[in-house]
C-alpha cells in the first residue's frame, strides 16, 4: 500500500509539474543557462538565496522534461531504446568480474525525499546524452510533433546546467547514503541514527573543493544545525542516543 500511495504522489506531481514554471521562473531559468558559471557563482556568493533559487527552478525543468517523456508514448519509445543503446554500450566497457548495468526509465523525485533527488540527478546525468539528442536537436527520427520539438528545444540544457545538477548531486549523495542506512529494514537503534546524523554534520562542515557544493552545504548545515543542534536535543538525548 505504501508503494502504491508512493506512485500516486509521483503521478500526481507529473501531472501537475506541465503547468508549474510560470513566466519568471522560465526567465530565470533561460538566464541561468546563458549565464557563464563563473559569473553565476560570484551572484550566488553575493546572494545564497539565488543559488537556492536557481536549483529550485533547475529541478523543474528536469521534472517537466521527464514528464514530457512520459505523457508522449511516442517519445517514452524512442528515449527507451536509447536507453538499452546506452546500458549495453556501457556494459561492454565492464569487466567480466563487474555486474551489469540494468536498463532504468528516467524518474520523477517527491520534493520532501531527497533520496529521490539524487536518484533523479543520478539517472538524468548518466543519461546525459539522451537528453542532449532529445533537446538541443530533436530529429524527425523520433516522430514528435512539431509543438513537442519546440518544448523540447525550450528545456534544453547548458554547460552551467550539468554542473550545477553534478554538484548538488555530489551533496546529495552522503543523505541517500545516510537514509539507505536507516531504511526500517536494517532496524537501525538510536544510537546508530545518532552516528549517522553526526557524520552527515561533519560532512556538511568540511570544506569542498567545487565552489557550488561548497555554497550548497553552507546554506544545508543552517537548517541542519537548526534541528539538530542543542535547541531541539537535549543533552540528556544525546546521551541517551549514545548508550542506546
Amino acid at each position: 500500500e505504501k508503494y502504491e500511495a508512493f506512485d500516486l504522489q509521483v503521478q500526481q506531481q507529473e501531472e501537475e509539474i506541465a503547468d508549474d514554471m510560470g513566466e519568471e521562473e522560465e526567465d530565470l531559468a533561460k538566464a541561468v543557462s546563458e549565464l557563464d558559471q563563473e559569473i553565476l557563482i560570484e551572484n550566488c556568493r553575493a546572494n545564497p538565496n539565488h543559488l537556492l533559487r536557481t536549483i529550485h527552478v533547475l529541478f523543474k525543468r528536469i521534472r517537466k522534461i521527464v514528464s514530457i517523456m512520459n505523457n508522449s508514448s511516442v517519445l517514452l519509445r524512442f528515449v527507451r531504446k536509447q536507453i538499452e543503446v546506452k546500458i549495453e554500450h556501457e556494459n561492454s566497457r565492464l569487466p567480466f568480474s563487474e555486474s551489469r548495468l540494468r536498463a532504468k526509465d528516467f524518474v520523477i523525485d517527491l520534493e520532501v525525499r531527497w533520496n529521490t533527488t539524487y536518484e533523479m540527478l543520478k539517472r538524468f546525468l548518466f543519461y546525459r546524452s539522451i537528453i542532449t539528442n532529445i533537446t538541443e536537436n530533436p530529429s524527425d527520427e523520433i516522430g514528435i510533433q512539431q509543438k513537442q520539438c519546440k518544448q523540447l528545444e525550450a528545456l534544453a540544457f547548458s554547460r552551467t546546467d550539468w554542473s550545477l545538477m553534478k554538484s548538488v548531486k555530489t551533496v546529495l549523495q552522503d543523505f541517500y547514503e545516510a537514509t539507505s542506512l536507516l531504511s526500517g529494514q536494517l532496524y537501525p537503534s538510536n544510537g546508530f541514527g545518532y552516528f549517522v546524523v553526526m557524520a552527515l554534520k561533519k560532512y556538511l562542515s568540511q570544506s569542498a573543493d567545487d565552489t557550488v557544493e561548497e555554497l550548497l552545504k553552507a546554506e544545508i548545515i543552517k537548517k541542519f544545525s537548526r534541528y539538530f543542534g542543542r535547541a531541539f536535543i537535549s543533552d540528556e538525548q544525546q546521551k541517551s542516543f549514545l548508550v542506546s
